[in-house]
């Protein structure tokens, strides 16, 4: 079965070739994105990845829970970002990593209506959702 994947990075070379079976092809990205792009295959519409190219190794995909670590994150003041497919950027705060702890407990941040919207989730009542 033959692929043929896609992609529009902002800042990179994008990609646009056929892959045939039993072959392989490499991308090498040499510039930072500001935001994630998707990679999809032309011929099968359901194989697509979101894709954010750094310039460090401090970045982390939440697992079911929203639970993540970030392994060797350096001491200091660093900005959280949490990105969501649906939606792009929900969240961008400031944190403080200090000498005592290195787990930063829960994250609280509140979706707004159009958040919510946009990701489907149920609406309620309840200010604290």
């Amino acid at each position: 079965m033959s692929h043929n994947p896609n992609s529009y990075s902002l800042r990179n070379q994008g990609l646009g070739s056929l892959v045939t079976p039993n072959s392989t092809t490499s991308v090498r990205h040499q510039m930072r994105e500001f935001f994630p792009f998707v990679m999809q295959c032309d011929y099968h519409p359901w194989m697509s990845a979101h894709i954010l190219v750094l310039d460090h190794p401090y970045m982390t995909v939440s697992n079911s829970d929203g639970k993540f670590e970030i392994p060797k994150l350096p001491y200091g003041t660093h900005e959280l970002r949490v990105w969501h497919e649906l939606k792009g950027y929900i969240l961008r705060k400031d944190i403080i990593l200090n000498t005592q702890s290195l787990d930063l407990g829960k994250i609280p941040f509140q979706l707004t209506l159009d958040d919510k919207a946009a990701l489907g989730i149920e609406q309620t009542n309840d200010s604290n959702h």
